[in-house]
């Protein structure tokens, strides 16, 4: 189940970022486990990842956070939920709609509201605004035809965020999922 669903969200951000692309001066190439995806990492912020059952985190932020012990100010958390129907008796779609909805209702501003778009087997909506002290860029994907969302969170404090926001665009390009590594587990079985 797990596997096939890893493959399945490959087609979420597939192809944006390859580890053999060349790496921008500036950048790392961060894997992410255990997908064996991949996200460019500003030099000199921080990973942290965190794993359960039916849920997957990972974190780039500009701050130490200590192992994920400590908050950070400035970063970009990316998390990947399987099974949302099976443990909130809401669909995907409804359960990441709700999200952003309550987001949206606790914003100070908002600066951007995206329609949701079809990408295939997911389709991604986002909503930019201000919370509190912070801007925050919220995108979610919701599983078309499978049981499973993806958020992707990038925030800043409001007067580093014009300082941040390239990081934030580049790391957007992410690849999930490390097609190879999976291809070659099949091939094995």
């Amino acid at each position: 189940m797990i596997r096939s669903v890893f493959l399945l969200t490959i087609a979420l951000l597939a192809g944006s970022l390859q580890a053999e692309d060349e790496v921008p001066e500036g950048y790392v190439m961060q894997v992410m486990e255990p997908t064996g995806g991949n996200i460019l990492r500003p030099e000199g912020w921080f990973y942290h990842e965190r794993h359960r059952e039916k849920s997957w985190s990972w974190t780039i932020s500009k701050e130490d956070t200590h192992n994920g012990k400590d908050a950070y100010d400035t970063g970009v958390r990316i998390q990947a939920f399987v099974g949302v129907e099976e443990n909130t008796g809401k669909t995907p779609e409804a359960f990441l709609k709700d999200f952003i909805d309550q987001k949206r209702k606790v914003a100070v501003n908002v600066h951007k509201d995206c329609d949701a778009a079809d990408q295939g087997l997911f389709t991604r909506t986002c909503l930019e605004v201000t919370e509190g002290d912070y801007r925050i860029l919220y995108s979610v994907f919701w599983g078309n035809e499978i049981d499973i969302a993806i958020v992707s969170i990038a925030g800043a404090k409001l007067a580093d965020w014009d300082e941040n926001v390239g990081y934030f665009n580049t790391m957007s390009e992410f690849e999930l999922i490390d097609m190879e590594r999976f291809s070659d587990d099949e091939e094995e079985d």
